[in-house]
């Protein structure tokens, strides 16, 4: 919590990835734990930048801040499940779906 205060203190948005325990974003005084999703960890090569870009694009479309996080977990948790950070075509679908349906977003 000390470095996501620190952080904070030099941006509007800070988040921090700790690992298992998911990530932390603050914003003012607000805030939010983002949870994981249940996976199998193989490798995590790729893992921040794929939570990166999963958490840009909610931002960039205009999305609450929780779904932002949700948005880089999911897509964070897939790639831990194979060796690199590259996946094929079948994963990412299976991703874009979690996105549209299990969170509710069009």
């Amino acid at each position: 919590m000390k470095a996501l205060d620190c952080l904070s203190s030099y941006c509007d948005i800070a988040v921090i990835k700790v690992g298992k325990d998911g990530s932390l974003i603050k914003r003012g005084e607000e805030i939010i734990n983002i949870g994981t999703i249940p996976v199998q960890c193989i490798d995590t090569t790729g893992a921040g930048d794929l939570y990166a870009s999963g958490f840009l694009y909610g931002y960039a479309s205009g999305l609450p801040l929780d779904k932002c996080g949700l948005f880089g977990s999911v897509v964070a948790g897939h790639v831990i499940e194979i060796v690199g950070a590259r996946m094929d075509q079948h994963r990412w679908r299976k991703v874009i779906n979690l996105i549209k349906e299990g969170l509710d977003v069009d």
